[in-house]
């Protein structure tokens, strides 16, 4: 494992350019076996996420992933610099990191305060009724966390199954304090249709499962959601459908084409999903 000093344990700060913006993080390093090492991007609010470490073939060379999500790879300088490379799926990106203390390491975690107001997210008394619930999906049955939001009434609702893009998200798919899926599910109860947003497998209350997490995986726990509203007493089972933003399109897409096996959908709705195979699409 990793050997950087003196002590097993060092602290690196970094940035990936994502955009015309670079993306900062901040990691601890300790290769002791059993030990945790873990990442932090403050813009993200995302703290302490632990990491996995790679044993180097040259300890010049720091590895580590966030499992599932990205792996990381640069080559110390000798001057308490490195640089190398950033991947998450097809993507790879730039990648300059910078040895510091813990006290500085500590002072570059802390995320900064929000940056503007988000009007956009409901607050107040609201007009429906929010439920939170889990299920089980997929062959391994692993547990899903999951809100429900439900019109005022008793007659049965249209309902539909919001499925996030790639990467780890929560039920409101939050990224740079934004939450486009509450936002929607918000703008949906209003009007009077039910909508299920589930955090993905290892994400907030929801289990990890053993099942890889591909996209044909995202596909049967889909199918789980489905059969889920489609059961529920508030939720007319001839109207749910599915919303996938991204590779959640995809998602839809799949669960639909296997209607024989079994909850289908109704309808899909994609937001910026694929319109090519995932040859043309990579």
């Amino acid at each position: 494992h990793l050997c950087t000093g003196p002590s097993p344990v060092s602290h690196w700060t970094g940035e990936v350019a994502v955009g015309p913006v670079p993306l900062k993080f901040v990691v601890t390093l300790d290769p002791t076996p059993g030990a945790t090492s873990t990442i932090s991007i403050p813009a993200q609010r995302v703290t302490d996420a632990p990491l996995v470490l790679a044993t180097p073939v040259d300890p010049a060379v720091l590895r580590f992933a966030i499992a599932d999500v990205a792996s990381f790879e640069a080559y110390t300088m000798g001057d308490g610099t490195a640089a190398g490379a950033f991947r998450q799926g097809s993507a790879q990106l730039g990648l300059t990191m910078q040895e510091v203390s813990a006290v500085e390491a500590a002072a570059a975690a802390v995320a900064p305060p929000p940056s503007a107001a988000r009007p956009q997210h409901p607050s107040g008394e609201l007009p429906y009724e929010s439920i939170e619930l889990t299920y089980s999906a997929g062959p391994d049955e692993c547990e899903l966390a999951a809100t429900l939001t439900l019109p005022p009434g008793s007659a049965p609702v249209p309902a539909v199954l919001m499925l996030t893009g790639s990467g780890s998200h929560d039920r409101d798919e939050t990224i740079f304090e934004h939450k486009p899926f509450l936002v929607i599910a918000d703008y949906l109860a209003r009007r009077g249709i039910a909508c299920l947003r589930v955090d993905d497998r290892g994400v907030g209350g929801s289990g990890r499962g053993s099942a890889p997490l591909t996209t044909f995986t995202f596909a049967e726990d889909a199918k789980a959601g489905l059969a889920m509203l489609q059961g529920h007493e508030r939720v007319d089972a001839d109207r749910v459908g599915l919303i996938g933003h991204s590779e959640g399109g995809l998602t839809a897409a799949i669960a639909a084409a296997a209607a024989a096996l079994g909850a289908a959908p109704h309808f899909i709705i994609m937001l910026a999903g694929p319109g090519l195979d995932g040859r043309g699409t990579l």
